[in-house]
């Protein structure tokens, strides 16, 4: 299959790229960045194109991988460029935005929209098992079809457009949030000496906040920004913040161990949540050995 990547130079875009490439289809790349995007498609001896008008027309599938905050504006573009038949995918993270756009293109150009949301990173070397999630946009059956022709090795979940985003914004726009503020606090402070006193919770949680910020400053803003559940749960964060804020500057002690021991409960449905503390320290023990 002839498919087109848009977006090529970025992360997902190159992961993208590669792993079309290896199942020998017959990949084009564009990108904005066409210095990367021409060295990646020099390194995997695919087709560059300088044209995205060109890229797009002769494919029988694009993938569209590019920032969230601009996937509209792409999709919008590449649309009319499309002939009749194609297969748009496009895999960012936030859906409410994206899928009325999708379904004019469809009903306009008679283009098949597939919406996914590719749940790993670029860093992913084999596909086997790892979770893609697919968002209907105009008819499940026929999109759930191309995505398993496309990514065979994949375990699909379909998920409405609601739920997708309302769960993002907790896995995602919440987590991101407040590693936030968590790396604001710590990082006014000497790193190295905090390390040296520090035990398997702090060194997770700083392990974690770290690796958030290797992340695109676009990309972390963008989670922010663009799903449109995030400032609900930020607003319900910072008041239960603050309750318990007031609970530990009052010594409320009894109260606030009366939260805990509730807030274990509902934890407690997890069916992983006995694990969980071993496994930390197990994790532990091998990052420090």
């Amino acid at each position: 299959m002839r498919i087109a990547v848009v977006g090529a130079a970025g992360q997902m875009g190159k992961w993208f790229t590669r792993y079309l490439n290896s199942k020998n289809h017959q990949v084009v790349v564009f990108d904005n960045n066409r210095k990367s995007c021409k060295k990646l498609a020099q390194t995997l001896q695919v087709e560059f194109s300088g044209e995205l008008k060109k890229a797009v027309y002769n494919a029988e599938l694009v993938v569209v991988s590019v920032p969230m905050d601009v996937t509209p504006k792409v999709l919008k573009t590449i649309g009319p460029l499309s002939r009749e038949g194609t297969v748009i995918v496009e895999i960012s993270s936030v859906k409410s935005r994206i899928i009325s756009i999708l379904r004019d293109i469809s009903k306009t150009r008679n283009i098949i929209p597939v919406s996914i949301h590719t749940l790993f990173g670029p860093g992913t070397r084999k596909l086997d098992g790892k979770r893609v999630a697919i968002i209907p946009v105009m008819d499940a059956v026929v999109e759930m079809k191309h995505i398993r022709n496309l990514l065979p090795e994949a375990d699909l979940i379909q998920v409405d457009v609601n739920s997708h985003d309302e769960a993002m914004g907790i896995i995602l726009s919440l987590t991101y949030f407040m590693n936030i503020v968590f790396s604001a606090v710590v990082s006014k402070h000497d790193i190295s000496d905090l390390k040296k006193l520090a035990g398997p919770t702090f060194s997770f949680q700083l392990m974690l906040a770290e690796s958030i910020f290797h992340d695109d400053p676009d990309l972390i803003t963008s989670i922010q920004l663009n799903n449109d559940y995030a400032s609900l749960l930020i607003e319900r964060f910072v008041s239960e913040s603050r309750f318990v804020a007031d609970l530990v500057k009052d010594g409320e002690k009894e109260r606030l161990e009366k939260i805990v021991l509730e807030i274990r409960k509902r934890l407690s449905a997890d069916p992983e949540f006995e694990k969980s503390y071993h496994r930390k320290y197990k994790l532990f023990t091998k990052l420090v050995s």
